[in-house]
């Protein structure tokens, strides 16, 4: 499980604006 500790901390620094703009790409 290395890789989703990885991703996972890749992740950890993202912002409200990151994680809204990557949620909402599969709406449109």
């Amino acid at each position: 499980m290395k890789t989703r500790r990885e991703w996972a901390e890749a992740h950890l620094n993202w912002t409200y604006e990151d994680w809204t703009s990557v949620l909402w790409t599969d709406e449109t």
